[in-house]
């Protein structure tokens, strides 16, 4: 589908922590019971539950403030069955994502795959294998937001 043939992460990142302010700030914060009995959390959220990392080039801790948004800023190609079919999917308890099978039940993947034809590959003509892979696509991707603030912060033992 489109996210895939863009070319560029829907939660841009360069470190585990970057990633999760991007989460927190598109999706949802992540449920306290979640963060309790995470067996990492420590290396990503204070007591506090307040998100940081540690500055590579500076050995200092900092602070990451996920910067929120929404999932149709992210997608802006999406009408609002895809914003709403991919919001659905990235459920971050895992306890209320859907299986595959719940989510090809879903409206908009069942108007997708309704449109596609199903041939042999060896029968099909080049020309007919692209339009059946473009069906379902739109426009590409662009992300250049940052995903957060950064305060700094000095540990002291």
């Amino acid at each position: 589908m489109e996210i895939v043939k863009m070319k560029k992460v829907l939660f841009q990142n360069d470190s585990p922590a970057t990633l999760l302010a991007r989460v927190i700030g598109i999706i949802c914060p992540i449920d306290q019971d979640m963060l309790a009995k995470g067996r990492d959390t420590h290396k990503y959220f204070t007591k506090n539950h307040m998100l940081y990392e540690r500055n590579q080039d500076t050995n200092r801790l900092e602070y990451l403030i996920p910067k929120k948004t929404s999932l149709r800023h992210s997608l802006p190609m999406g009408d609002q069955g895809f914003i709403e079919f991919v919001f659905h999917l990235l459920e971050i308890n895992p306890k209320k994502r859907p299986s595959a099978a719940e989510a090809l039940k879903y409206t908009s993947v069942e108007i997708c795959m309704s449109s596609i034809t199903y041939i042999k590959a060896d029968q099909a003509p080049k020309k007919l294998e692209v339009a059946q892979e473009q069906a379902c696509e739109t426009s590409y991707l662009k992300i250049t937001s940052s995903c957060c603030s950064r305060f700094d912060f000095d540990l002291k033992d």
